[in-house]
């Protein structure tokens, strides 16, 4: 099985390429403030799982731990290790489909009720990208970055995402400029 790792709070939509995504339970670990995914059902060319680790902020892990109750108070199956964490009734992976159509609805009635200027229209894929830059925003380095989004290569992640670069050039002079002078950064 190959893994990769990836550090800080997790976007775990992209272990490529898969026919089922999601994390089941067993993959969620409290205590390493950590979650696995393993992706099933690979095409021929790649190995039969690939797993991707993602390090949590605690925030994060208490709300998984919220999650489980509540899921577990609605049926115990999918509170299970084998249930998924973002599941059906029945404990399976939703549709992807669905579950995005779902999103856009939950956006449209929030916005509907606190007035549309409050809320942009965002679609469930544009968490992803509000991650990535909030991250690069921060100073977060673009391989940590491009690992935490299944990239294969930071060079995906720079073209994506090199609008969000630009005016760390200036601090980075600013910074060079002080080390050369012999003052902090």
């Amino acid at each position: 099985m190959e893994e990769t790792r990836k550090s800080g709070t997790g976007d775990l939509e992209e272990c490529k390429p898969e026919k089922k995504r999601g994390v089941r339970r067993e993959g969620v670990n409290e205590e390493k403030k950590e979650i696995r995914k393993r992706d099933e059902g690979q095409e021929k060319t790649f190995a039969a799982e690939i797993s991707c680790t993602v390090d949590l902020d605690p925030g994060t892990v208490a709300a998984l731990g919220s999650h489980k109750v509540s899921q577990g108070m609605v049926s115990l199956a999918l509170a299970r290790d084998t249930a998924y964490v973002l599941s059906n009734l029945e404990g399976g992976p939703r549709h992807p489909e669905r579950f995005s159509r779902r999103f856009v609805a939950a956006v449209v009635a929030t916005r509907e009720a606190v007035g549309e200027d409050t809320l942009s229209k965002i679609r469930l894929h544009d968490l992803r990208h509000t991650h990535a830059t909030l991250l690069l925003a921060a100073g977060i380095p673009v391989k940590v970055v491009s690992e935490r989004l299944g990239h294969a290569s930071s060079m995906i992640t720079l073209g994506t995402y090199a609008h969000v670069m630009p005016g760390m050039q200036a601090e980075a002079a600013a910074k060079y400029g002080a080390l050369l002078s012999g003052g902090d950064s």
